[in-house]
Order: structure tokens, then sequence, then C-alpha cells
């Protein structure tokens, strides 16, 4: 069934606006507003079906100081609408932009010789032209959306309207700055489509809230959840919410403060962090929106060969230690991003108060769905017209000229030459015999002469009609062939169709395997980093914190450990800030620590530093908290009679009868008690 548009009614000849839109002129020239009046783009769709309009829209675009973003839409060759739904398209962005509407063409080809290379739009495709010009050279930042059927509405359309959205937000034309008499509302979430959620507000009214218009790159899935309460500003002619006032983390226009509340981010813990940017020997990490780290090659590999653009893409998800916060500093190369790993991440802070975490480390273990191919309709071709299809073919028989017995004497004497298919005389037709008729001054024919000359006529003409025939089914025949051509060219370039998106499928696909082939190399080179940095610290004759004894006093063994693995793990600049606190060993320490399986003495030293630096308080994995008396989450804390309070410390987690560390702590003087397992609550 064929898709009817509304809007294609509106204009047949010419250039002409749709009505209540801008009077004729340059394409997307809207009358001058008088001063103090808002500026608003025209309503409705304006079609430009001529060269000089055309070439008036190219002008318009090229010249600095258009208050308003204009989407062009082409029509398809041999359709008479675009693809897209103009009608809802146009509740879209109404206000917020102006839409033109360019027919395949002679206007097209006059568009498209005007415009700078690869920013022409013709076919069926469209695209957005925002305010600022830096599209002119670099034609990405207008993006070109094709369409190739009445099946790509949806797509087309989504892509048009987010497009729009972003050019408006950038032209000033969306938010606070818009209408400054905005009023703030609040409302609960009550469901998440694409790019859209939908709001109740209190007063029971609906709003949307545009993905365009929180966080630029972020999906709305990343910052909403259904059920959370939001406020913001309320657009009340569009109903849209701008919850950008809201957000707990700068939207990369403003400049991030010192911790860009990530005050929860301490140094040594492990966090998610996405991938903005990437070069050969550097790769940009973004925090938060707005807060980005460069991290150097040899925080990532201890490999001088390797080039980062190999190991990460644009977007990926990837884990990093926190290394320094004053000023940030990131590094990759001791994560363990491995499941079983005891390094467990912080997780991501929420962009708007109530949401979800806004990265998630991507589940590689499940396989990314199969990708559909589109279905792609045949071309529609030209029928031939019922009276050209009544003649099957050429007739076996086609005259060339005229029988000869038919003409006199004098007639052969006179006749012309011509361009026969033999070469040699022309056709006689009804003209030749009038221009031969005897004159009236002549003397009459006698009736013999008279009905020769009659069967002369007769016979002309049905030569003529014979020849007219022939002519026709010759035409006939060359239609068909063309037409065959034709339907032959359409099921190629329909086959060409279908192997371009055989081919995107293969390359998303391709993609998907290298992003996670690039993330078990970096796991693997982090395994290889690991047992390079403990070969080299063997070859130096370093005792390993679980080597043979260097002291006979198992408790000076012990503190040397400790002092040791401090040594190794704390940076040069900030062992002045993180000293080891004062401690003693309980009498059940050692002992526990002898007796206990399933947990490598190195892993014991390694957490009691963190506890004596401070660190194990600001990381997730250690679970840090106090015994309590019982298993009540509001029972009181176990202390001693000297004041001291027992702490409980996870050395394991993710595991059955993960090991406990219990320590006591009076002040800043520390007491180590005893290695459990997770089920043992005996300080």
């Amino acid at each position: 069934m064929v898709r009817r548009n509304r809007t294609k009614e509106r204009a047949r000849a010419g250039s002409s606006p749709a009505p209540g839109s801008a009077p004729d002129g340059p394409a997307g020239d809207a009358p001058a507003p008088r001063r103090g009046a808002p500026r608003r783009p025209p309503s409705g769709a304006r079609w430009v079906t001529d060269v000089e309009g055309a070439r008036v829209l190219a002008a318009h675009l090229l010249t600095p100081g258009r208050p308003w973003p204009v989407v062009a839409i082409s029509v398809a060759a041999g359709h008479d609408a675009p693809y897209v739904d103009l009608d809802g398209l146009l509740e879209e962005v109404s206000g917020l932009a102006e839409v033109v509407v360019l027919p395949t063409g002679d206007a097209s080809w006059a568009f498209s010789a005007v415009m700078p290379p690869s920013t022409q739009v013709y076919g069926g495709a469209a695209r957005v032209y925002p305010v600022d010009h830096e599209w002119v050279g670099l034609p990405r930042r207008s993006k070109l959306r094709f369409a190739y059927s009445d099946a790509d509405a949806r797509r087309l359309h989504d892509h048009l309207t987010h497009d729009t959205l972003t050019a408006a937000l950038s032209a000033g034309l969306l938010g606070t700055s818009h209408d400054p008499d905005a009023p703030l509302v609040e409302g609960t979430v009550r469901s998440i489509l694409g790019p859209r959620a939908f709001v109740t507000l209190d007063d029971d009214s609906l709003a949307s809230i545009a993905e365009e218009l929180t966080v630029p790159g972020v999906s709305l899935a990343r910052l909403l959840v259904v059920g959370q309460r939001v406020a913001g500003t309320l657009d009340r002619e569009s109903r849209r919410l701008d919850v950008r006032g809201a957000l707990l983390v700068p939207d990369g226009a403003t400049s991030p403060g010192e911790d860009t509340h990530l005050g929860g981010y301490a140094v040594g813990q492990v966090v998610l962090a996405d991938v903005t940017a990437v070069a050969p020997a550097t790769v940009h990490l973004r925090l938060v929106p707005g807060l980005e780290v460069v991290v150097p090659r040899d925080d990532v590999t201890g490999n001088p060969a390797d080039e980062l653009t190999d190991l990460f893409t644009m977007g990926e998800v990837v884990l990093a230690r926190v290394v320094s916060t004053a000023p940030w500093r990131l590094r990759l190369d001791d994560v363990d991003d491995d499941s079983d790993s005891d390094d467990a991440p912080v997780p991501a802070p929420s962009l708007l108060d109530g949401g979800p975490p806004w990265l998630v480390l991507p589940d590689l273990s499940r396989p990314a769905p199969p990708r559909s191919l589109p279905v792609l309709p045949p071309l529609r071709l030209p029928e031939l017209p019922p009276e050209a299809g009544s003649v099957e073919g050429p007739p076996t028989e086609m005259l060339t000229e005229a029988p000869a017995e038919v003409l006199t004497d004098a007639e052969q004497g006179t006749a012309e030459p011509g361009p026969s298919a033999e070469g040699g005389l022309r056709r006689r037709t009804p003209l030749d015999l009038i221009a031969n008729a005897p004159r009236r001054d002549a003397p009459a024919a006698t009736p013999r002469g008279a009905l020769r000359d009659m069967s002369l006529a007769l016979e002309a003409s049905r030569t003529r009609a014979r020849t007219l025939e022939a002519d026709l089914a010759a035409a006939t025949a060359e239609v068909g062939l063309l037409r065959a051509a034709a339907q032959a060219t359409a099921v190629e370039l329909g086959g060409l169709r279908l192997r371009a998106a055989e081919l995107d499928r293969d390359l998303a696909e391709a993609l998907t395997r290298a992003e996670n082939f690039r993330t078990r190399y970096r796991k693997a080179d982090l395994s290889r980093q690991q047992l390079k940095k403990a070969e080299k610290a063997a070859s130096h004759g370093g005792p390993a914190p679980d080597d043979g004894a260097v002291f006979l006093d198992p408790v000076e063994q012990f503190r040397f450990e400790v002092q040791l693995a401090w040594v190794r793990r704390v940076p040069a600049a900030e062992k002045a800030t993180k000293p080891l606190a004062p401690y003693a060993l309980g009498d059940r320490f050692l002992p526990s620590l002898a007796t206990i399986e399933g947990v490598s003495r190195a892993k014991v030293v390694d957490v009691v530093v963190e506890v004596l630096t401070g660190d194990a308080e600001h990381i997730a994995g250690r679970e840090l908290h106090p015994l309590r008396v019982n298993e009540g989450g509001s029972s009181p804390a176990v202390v001693r009679e000297d004041g001291a309070t027992c702490w409980r410390a996870s050395l394991q987690s993710k595991r059955a009868s993960a090991r406990r560390l219990h320590y006591w702590k009076r002040g800043d003087r520390i007491e180590l008690s005893r290695v459990v397992l997770h089920d043992d609550v005996e300080p």
C-alpha cells in the first residue's frame, strides 16, 4: 500500500511553501522578526523544486548568521514524497529548525553544484545543517542520513530528530537560555523507549525527556530507571523536560571541578572509565562526562612496540586503577579485570540523583544478537502503455521501399535517393502522388489512366501503413529491450544493496570480535607483565613475601615482609603521606596465618599494608566493616575492655568460605588478631 504524505500536496509548481510557512524568498529565510519579537523558524515544510530556488537555498545555508538549523530532505527519483513522515517530523522539530524538501532532479543537481563537496543531499537521503559552519570544512559535522525505501522511515525519523535537537541545543534554541520563564517541575519516570523517556509530572500531566538534552553521547539507559524521581524545566509547548540542571557532574560544556563529585574515588581503587580518544601512544579515559584523564602507553603496557590504537576502541568501557587524584592519574597495567579477581571495581557514579551507574562492564560471555538484513524492495519501473504492449513484436517481413511495379516510368526517373535500408530509393508517400498529380490545365486523363492513378494512391497508402506498423513494431521491440535492461539493472542494483547490507552486518560483527580480542590481549599482556616483574624480582635476589624465612624470629620475619610490601606497593611520591600505622601482632595472629589454607601469605601481607596505610577504607573489594555481636544489621560492634573495636576485612570475594582478616583498632593503633574463614565471627 502506497503511503500518502499530506505535505506532498502542498506544493506542485515551483518552490512553494507549506501553509503557514515563510513567504516566497530564500529557502530558509523567515521574515525578519520585529524588534523584541522571538525569532522562530517557519512552520511547515518548504518544497524547493526549481533551479533558482535550489541555488538560493544553497546560498542561504552557506551564509553566516543563520539563526536556526535547516533540515534538508530529498525525494528519491520516481517518488513524489520523501521516505520520512514529514508530519511526524514536523511535530518533533517544530520551533527548532526549518524543514526543506528537495526532489531529485534539476533542482537537486543545481543545489549540489553550489554546495561544497560531500555536503549535498539527493536521492532520498537527508541531513541537518547546523547553525555553525564547521560542517563546510568537516562534512561529518552534518551527517548524511541514508534511506532506500519506506521501510527506513522510522530510522530516518529518529536520526533527523536526534541531529535536529543536537543542533538546536548548540544554537541556544533549547533550555533556560531560550525560555528563562520555563517552570520548574518534578515527576516520575514511567517508561524509557530508546532515546526518549516519558515522565508523569506531579500534576498528572505528561512530559518527555530527550536523550539529546541530557549528556552528549550518553544513552538514557545510563541515566534513568523506571520509577526514578526527576526534576527540571518544562517547555510548555513541546512538553520536553530539561534535566541538565540536575546533573551531578558537568555536561561537558562546563569546566569540571577539582574532584567533579568523585570524592568517593581514592588512590588504589579500581574504577570504570570509557575511552573517548585513542592515539598510538596515549588513550583518553573519561571517569565522568567532563573529566578525562590522558593515560600514556607506559601506564598501559610494558611493551614499547604496542600501539594503543590496536588495544582500544572508542566508547569501550575499561578498568583502571587510581594512582593520584590531584591531579588525576590512572594506570591499567596492574589491573586484573578477570571476574575472579579480588580487585572489585568501585561502582561508577550516577549522573542523576537516584539513577543507575553511568558505566558498567560489558558482558563478553554473552554473544551479540545476530543482525538481520533489511528488506530492500525492488525498484519501481515504468509500465508500458496498453496500446504499445498490444504489438507482440516486429513482423517477419519489413518493406524498405515501394514495389517497382507501382512506379511509372516517369516516376522512376524522378524518384529521389534517400536513406532506405538498401541505400536505394526512398519510400513514396501520398505527397509524391499529389506532386505528380495532373494540373487542371492539363488534358483530361483517360478512364484507364484515372483508374491507374487511384490504384497507385491506394497502394501507396497501404505501403505507408505497413511501414508505420513496422516502425511501431521496431519501437515496441526497442522499448522491450530497454525495459529488460532496466529490469536487469534493477536486479543488479538490488543485489548490490543487499550485499552492502551484508557487508555492514559483517563489519559490525568484526568490530565486536576485534573489541573482544583487544580485551583478551590486554588481559594476556597484563599477566605477562606481572610474570615479568616477578621474574625480575627473583633475578635481583629480592625475597618474595612467601619465600623462605630470612629472620629466625617469626614476628621479625612478618614485619620485614610487611615493610618490603609497603616499599614495593606505595609510590615514592606518596610514601610520606602513607606511612605504615603503628601495629602489633596478637598472640593468635601468626598461628592462624600458618594454619589457614586457600589464601597465600603474600595476599595477607598486601591486605595488611592496605589496612596500615588506610587504603583499605577506600577499596570496595575489602568490604571493611566492624565485627558485630550478632548478625543483626543494627547490632553494636564488638569492643574490648580497653575500647578497641574489632574490624573485619575481606581477603577474598566471590568464593566459598572466603578468607577474612580480623584486627583491633583503637585510635591510630592497630593490633592484628586472626586470619579466619567467612563464617568464623570470633574476634
